[in-house]
């Protein structure tokens, strides 16, 4: 992808590494490139999707993020031949990249007995 990500100020996002990270902005301000982005870096560098949690507030936008990371993960296969960046396309199915509330719920469904409350608990929609 070739944005000009200092002029648009989103180059600080993608600079920043010391920890838990929020990007908040108006919609269609490409927060998802961004966020794409940042994960592409972060997997060239040696992370993996393993060690991730991608919370957004839409489903769309989630399938999105996953959508475009293949698009990218499959491009860096081709471009270096690195197997490293296939084992990342075989986690991505299963990384967790997804909203607030399939999060949240993901989490109660696992900790239920823990809080004492039912088993049987659905997100309505």
């Amino acid at each position: 992808m070739n944005l000009d990500w200092k002029r648009s100020g989103q180059d600080k996002a993608l600079e920043f590494t010391d920890g838990n990270m929020l990007v908040s902005a108006s919609a269609g301000s490409g927060k998802t490139t961004v966020m794409v982005e940042k994960i592409r870096r972060y997997i060239a560098g040696g992370g993996s999707l393993k060690r991730l949690i991608v919370v957004t507030f839409t489903r769309a936008s989630a399938e999105d993020m996953k959508e475009k990371i293949e698009i990218e993960l499959k491009e860096l296969l081709r471009k270096t031949g690195d197997e490293r960046y296939g084992k990342e396309l075989r986690i991505l199915p299963i990384a967790y990249i997804g909203t607030v509330d399939s999060l949240c719920a993901a989490i109660y469904k696992k900790y239920f007995e823990d809080v004492g409350g039912p088993p049987s608990f659905r997100v309505l929609e």
